[in-house]
């Protein structure tokens, strides 16, 4: 037996940021979005690219987690080895319950979607390292957020309960 550490599987997978970008523009306007646990409808605005690998959405605005997600950002992978996400995220009454599941309580135990109920609206601003296949390196990220709960409640929640 050896005591090589566990490789990790997010900066093992293929690495769309390594090939070749063309400057192209794309509108995107789709209905439903079904991938693995995550359903989108009505996703409409507008995708870029550049040869110095980047990956911009202007407008791009969906329905998903029952409410409204508006995004403005872009993905700099012209240092494959370093990819970020750069985003201004607006949203509107997402549904907490569906948006802990999706997220699967963001990687985190303390407060979970046991704890927190209601609609979530605000704005984020954030700024990502992402692993090659889109993950979020949370060691290196920084996100401002200022939002709002509505319709909301705290259940079964330690600090509250002593």
């Amino acid at each position: 037996s050896t005591n090589n550490p566990k490789p990790n599987t997010h900066d093992d997978a293929p690495n769309v940021f390594r090939i070749k970008f063309p400057d192209l523009t794309l509108h995107v306007d789709i209905g439903r979005l079904n991938y693995q646990k995550y359903l989108v409808k009505n996703l409409k605005g507008t995708a870029r690219t550049t040869k110095q690998r980047y990956l911009y959405f202007d407008n791009l605005g969906m329905e998903t987690a029952g409410g409204q997600v508006g995004l403005n950002g872009y993905f700099n992978g012209s240092n494959p080895e370093r990819i970020y996400f750069k985003g201004d995220v607006k949203l509107d009454k997402l549904d907490l319950d569906r948006i802990f599941y999706k997220f699967d309580n963001f990687g985190q135990d303390y407060l979970v979607s046991n704890n927190l109920h209601g609609r979530l609206s605000g704005h984020v601003k954030c700024n990502v390292r992402m692993h090659p296949d889109f993950t979020p390196d949370l060691q290196d990220t920084e996100m401002h957020l200022d939002a709002t709960v509505t319709d909301g409640r705290m259940t079964n929640f330690g600090p509250f309960q002593a």
